[in-house]
């Protein structure tokens, strides 16, 4: 059976690891302290991958419910 193929690009996973620490925290400094980066380094993610914070917070409710 065929290996589904890895994604092994580190901007795909600094992307999708961004959205999970902001989808499972509360504030931005609490995604830092989950990525180990500091809060400006999560600032420079959410604006080099186009990540709106708004929407990240809607998603956050609608996971919850």
């Amino acid at each position: 059976m065929a290996r589904a193929k890895e994604i092994l690009n580190i901007d795909y996973h600094k992307e999708r690891y961004t959205i999970e620490a902001l989808m499972r925290s509360k504030t931005i400094p609490e995604a830092a302290k989950l990525l180990e980066v500091s809060e400006r380094s999560v600032f420079r993610y959410m604006d080099r991958y186009e990540i709106n914070y708004k929407e990240i917070k809607r998603a956050r409710e609608l996971r919850k419910t």
